[in-house]
């Protein structure tokens, strides 16, 4: 019996240091992604590909840090993705590392594109909305610059884009089959379901008001 006893004994004994020699979890740490800028073109989704970390002892989970527009986040891997209503230009998430032991956080900035090719047409009463002319389109490069065509009359000319706040590009181009220099101004809309397009307004450059109204959808 009470070599029983001794035996139960030892056995707590020993439990007790395994349990005091297990080391305990530290903060998660060395959280990065390998690369922290990615490139998209408008409406298209995709993801990053998952950061590498040290967990200190204990996996944890991913979060991002608010509810950025657009963008997602695997729980587990810490891939970072986005759909295809992502707003245009620059968008920067912090995403967070968590365990038991703390936190760390790490930035994913991923730069959509207004890139592509825009048809449709355009009127010459900007007080309305009735497209007269067709076949007017605008082909937009990643580098500024776009192509401006008047596919009925197999008519082209070159110019330069902005993009500014709330979606809005804005522009100079020769107008096709014309030596005139005309600007431009339009707001890109699109959500998950809805196709892009601009909509907005051109002119003479050096005219003070507004002459024309277009309207152009992604092909």
């Amino acid at each position: 019996m009470k070599r029983n006893i001794y035996l139960v004994i030892l056995g707590f004994i020993f439990i007790t240091i395994l349990h005091s020699c297990k080391e305990e979890a530290l903060p998660p740490s060395s959280f990065e992604y390998i690369t922290p800028v990615f490139g998209t073109i408008i409406y298209s989704e995709s993801a990053t590909t998952p950061p590498t970390i040290n967990w200190g002892g204990e996996t944890g989970t991913f979060a991002l840090v608010g509810l950025p527009l657009g963008i997602g986040i695997d729980a587990k891997t810490g891939s970072v993705n986005w759909v295809k209503s992502l707003p245009l230009g620059v968008n920067k998430v912090d995403v967070l590392a968590k365990n038991s032991a703390g936190e760390t956080t790490a930035s994913v900035t991923i730069n959509n594109i207004l890139s592509g090719n825009f048809l449709g047409g355009y009127n010459t009463d900007p007080a309305t909305t009735t497209l007269t002319e067709t076949g007017f389109s605008m082909k937009f490069s990643s580098d500024g610059s776009f192509t401006s065509r008047d596919i009925n009359n197999f008519l082209s000319s070159d110019g330069m884009w902005t993009l500014g706040a709330g979606n809005t590009v804005t522009g100079t181009f020769t107008f096709p089959g014309t030596q005139a220099l005309y600007s431009f101004e339009g707001i890109v809309t699109y959500t998950s379901t809805q196709t892009p397009y601009i909509a907005g307004y051109m002119k003479p450059a050096a005219d003070a008001s507004w002459t024309n109204y277009f309207k152009i959808d992604l092909q």
